[in-house]
């Protein structure tokens, strides 16, 4: 189904991008010292929620408005959370995954099992049912023609990737062992080349040793279980992360779980593993058709699980989830290289069989517990005015030659208040975690052939954010860059 519907995958970005300015200015420009300066300003406790006259319970509100040309319109229906209680302003840095959280992690989710060091090395039987079924998917041109979306020359490096393994894999079989050199946790984080001496990891060992890491493994009901925990702090960019995984191991049938059972496992295990601050954002129930002639095992059968996503809180207050940082482009004094803290869950067959835990921050300082910040109808009126000067046709969407489109619509689905990250300008090592007013819905458009929507594409549809406005001075913040 091809509609031309090249939907926008970093709204917020082209929406900041340069657009004729007005006469006057559309929001506060980020001039030294204006943040600052509001970051100071104390709410009162009628603005900070502590009396009854502060707005606190969600609310649904709806509107129509003209983008800034012809072809736009944007339709609010949203619901309105406005936070509840005071909004801080807190100051915080990139930190270490300790070991001490490494090991209690391991051991919550290895589930008591005995804890080895990661080896890497396949046996003669892992080769042997690598082997048989990358050559049958290489002897499959209608997989690999599917693989490829109909694209020769994707396809053509599909099998040529395909090939190089399938040589690698051939060479190492005859010194393969029979079974795997067990060796219990070390406990210690090694150069990052120090896990992958039976990989094809072979360039750039200088610099991937900058990253120091701990890999780990155990038998979890006859299937191999992983902890990958990396950290590296350089300056050209920092890394700290924690990622586990299970084998194949997603449930073929569908699920007997409840969402609500399965996050309140989740929730459990995380206490167990010291990671309280961390509130459930979402829960999807997903299904993945299995096609048996793929060369991946995981990707041959059906899958069933959960797929759930968090966020922090910091001083109660949780952290708006956002699309992750674009890349070090940008001004030059808020080029931000460190990943937006995250974490994701999947749940199958009643246990957690993936979990990645992503940049976590250390608090440096509570800036202002209680910052003054923009009301709703504030932030709606800054929402109004930033549109009807950005929100162009060729900022939204790219059309595809005789694909123009012949109307645009934007959806404004959820509008709240929480915190967003925002580089602390010629600081290359702080941030601040400030109240911003966050406007997220789905685009929609008409090339001729009727509207079609983001929802229309997936059934896993996730509204994205269109804009961010900071709710202590009114700028607008640029998440897609982490300004």
């Amino acid at each position: 189904m091809k509609h031309g519907i090249v939907l926008v995958l970093s709204l917020t970005l082209l929406l900041t991008s340069c657009q004729p300015n007005p006469e006057q200015d559309v929001v506060v420009g980020k001039n030294e010292g204006v943040l600052e300066s509001a970051i100071a300003e104390t709410a009162s406790p009628e603005e900070s929620g502590g009396t009854e006259a502060a707005q606190t319970e969600t609310f649904r509100h709806t509107g129509q408005l003209a983008g800034a040309d012809p072809l736009v319109q944007i339709q609010v229906d949203a619901e309105v959370d406005p936070g509840s209680g005071p909004m801080p302003v807190v100051r915080v840095a990139p930190r270490e995954i300790t070991m001490e959280e490494a090991r209690q992690c391991a051991q919550v989710l290895f589930e008591g099992q005995t804890i080895y060091e990661y080896e890497g090395r396949r046996t003669r039987q892992e080769l042997e049912e690598l082997i048989l079924r990358y050559r049958q998917s290489l002897a499959d041109e209608e997989w690999l023609w599917e693989e490829a979306q109909g694209d020769p020359e994707t396809m053509q490096a599909i099998r040529e990737s395909m090939e190089a393994d399938l040589a690698v894999w051939e060479s190492q079989y005859a010194d393969a062992p029979d079974e795997k050199d067990r060796r219990e946790a070390e406990w210690t984080f090694k150069p990052y080349m120090a896990y992958e001496k039976y990989s094809d990891v072979v360039e750039g060992d200088a610099e991937l040793n900058q990253t120091l890491r701990m890999k780990l493994m155990a038998q979890l009901d006859g299937k191999e279980a992983y902890l990958d925990v990396k950290n590296r702090t350089e300056e050209d960019y920092q890394l700290h992360n924690l990622r586990f995984w299970v084998d194949n191991a997603y449930q073929s049938m569908p699920l007997d779980q409840s969402p609500e059972e399965a996050a309140a496992m989740v929730q459990e295990t995380l206490q167990a593993m010291g990671l309280e601050q961390w509130v459930l954002d979402s829960c999807q129930s997903i299904y993945m058709e299995g096609n048996p002639n793929s060369a991946n095992e995981v990707y041959a059968r059906d899958r069933y699980y959960y797929h759930l996503t968090y966020k922090p809180a910091y001083e109660g207050v949780p952290v708006i989830p956002q699309s992750q940082l674009e890349g070090s482009e940008g001004m030059e004094a808020y080029t931000s290289r460190y990943y937006y803290e995250n974490l994701t869950v999947e749940v199958s067959g009643g246990r957690i069989i993936y979990l990645q835990w992503d940049a976590p921050l250390q608090v440096l300082a509570v800036e202002n517990p209680s910052v003054q910040t923009l009301s709703f109808e504030e932030a709606m009126q800054r929402f109004e005015e930033q549109m009807a000067v950005q929100a162009t046709a060729g900022s939204l969407y790219q059309a595809e030659e005789g694909y123009e489109p012949q109307a645009i619509e934007l959806r404004i689905e959820i509008i709240e208040l929480g915190l967003a990250r925002v580089r602390i300008q010629n600081n290359q090592a702080e941030y601040y975690l400030l109240p911003v007013w966050n406007f997220k819905g789905q685009l929609g458009v008409d090339t001729g052939q009727g509207m079609f929507y983001d929802s229309d594409l997936s059934p896993y549809y996730t509204p994205h954010t269109f804009l961010t406005i900071n709710a202590v001075d009114g700028s607008v913040v640029d998440v897609s860059q982490g300004y």
